[in-house]
């Protein structure tokens, strides 16, 4: 279930959503019903809810191990997940934590920022 749930994090809030980038870039016009807020580039707020999907994964990795599955489906797609989440929200905010999120566990509590710069 929690592969599921991690799933769904992809669903877009809204039906349409997947014009928005177009509508940024102002390749599509979107003319059914009322006037999208989208049309005139007004962004949507950004959150940090994407490491509330980060911690579902560490937890299905966890989980797998613990019912002695050997196959990898799962490993991969939690390192899919978490690199398309991360990218995305370091594209909308920056330099984010990323080597040290998700390990509070561990004693981590405040995590470094890793820089977008490729090496």
């Amino acid at each position: 279930m929690l592969l599921t749930g991690i799933e769904l994090s992809f669903r877009p809030s809204n039906a349409k959503a997947f014009m928005w980038p177009f509508l940024f870039q102002k390749e599509l016009i979107w003319t059914e019903g009322s006037i999208s807020d989208y049309q005139y580039n007004k962004l949507p707020r950004i959150d940090y809810s994407v490491y509330n999907v980060l911690k579902n994964i560490n937890k299905m990795n966890e989980a797998t191990e613990v019912s002695g599955y050997t196959g990898d489906i799962y490993k991969a797609a939690g390192i899919f997940i978490k690199s398309f989440k991360l990218f995305h929200l370091s594209m909308q905010v920056g330099d984010i934590p990323f080597s040290e999120a998700i390990q509070g566990e561990s004693g981590i509590y405040q995590p470094k920022y890793d820089s977008q710069k490729a090496y």
